[in-house]
């Protein structure tokens, strides 16, 4: 069995010069902290982090990093430029090395991510908002129906 645990970064401020710089606040740090710690005690434990290149994604990613004592790949193809068929093929290869891997990045690219494996709509992840998903077989080539929602925590607000 693997588990694909997707996480939208924490609240960041709006961009000043570079959306690619935006940091995170210290809203987004704590609500990312916290959903971290919501994962962990249902019992994920993430042994590999994959993060978009961008600021806000990476920071939220150390943090991570720090919670599951687990190594941080950047994955340009989260940055949100790339289609989502793009990004589960590179990703794809990081699940395959992994039984639980953490994914920090962007919506709308996780939330069709979400939508696609499960069969249904994309998810609403806000800010810190997390969708860890279960796959029983093996991991598929395309991006089709293929996983069971483990758990969601949708809003950061209510960890």
């Amino acid at each position: 069995m693997k588990r694909l645990i997707l996480m939208r970064h924490g609240h960041s401020p709006p961009a000043q010069t570079s959306d690619a710089q935006r940091p995170l606040s210290t809203r987004g740090a704590a609500a990312a902290s916290a959903a971290l710690k919501k994962l962990a005690e249902k019992g994920f434990l993430p042994k590999m982090i994959v993060a978009s290149p961008l600021l806000r994604a990476k920071s939220t990613a150390e943090i991570a990093a720090k919670c599951f004592n687990a190594p941080v790949i950047v994955m340009e193809e989260l940055d949100g430029g790339h289609s989502c068929d793009a990004v589960w093929r590179e990703l794809r290869t990081h699940i395959e090395k992994s039984d639980d891997v953490l994914v920090v990045g962007h919506q709308p690219v996780l939330g069709v991510l979400v939508g696609a494996l499960v069969g249904g709509p994309a998810c609403p992840l806000q800010p810190a908002g997390v969708c860890a998903l279960r796959f029983d077989g093996a991991v598929p080539e395309r991006l089709v129906r293929s996983a069971k929602e483990e758990l969601c925590l949708l809003d950061p607000e209510i960890y």
